[in-house]
């Protein structure tokens, strides 16, 4: 699966905000200051958005936004649309560290698991 396949699931998002009512990872961002949608699951389904359609580049903004996200699946279970955010948080995780854009231990972690295939 890839991010590109995850487009049904992006246009399924109504963008109403409920998601952000039960992320824990909204007061996430570097600067300690709440609310930036780019930390909670609507910004996220966004910033996929903008990934696949080549509206923005992956830049360190957009790796901190994904990369906080806790997989608790609140979102998922508070979502009316019935999206699999984190499923989109995933493969786009993975288009990141494609490109290299993911903190240095992350894509360390990725080269050892690419090469021989173990994590450890």
């Amino acid at each position: 699966m890839k991010l590109d396949d995850k487009r049904p699931e992006l246009e399924k998002c109504v963008r109403c905000g409920q998601c952000r009512a039960r992320c824990p990872s909204l007061d996430a961002n570097e600067e300690g200051k709440p609310g930036w949608d780019t930390y909670g699951p609507r910004g996220r389904i966004l910033l996929a958005q903008g990934l696949i359609d080549k509206k923005i580049q992956p830049t360190r903004t957009v790796q901190d936004g994904i990369f906080t996200c806790f997989y608790c699946n609140q979102c998922v279970k508070t979502c009316p649309s019935l999206v699999e955010i984190t499923d989109v948080i995933m493969e786009t995780r993975k288009r990141l560290v494609s490109q290299g854009c993911a903190a240095p231990q992350v894509l360390q972690m990725h080269e050892t698991i690419v090469d021989s295939r173990n994590m450890f």
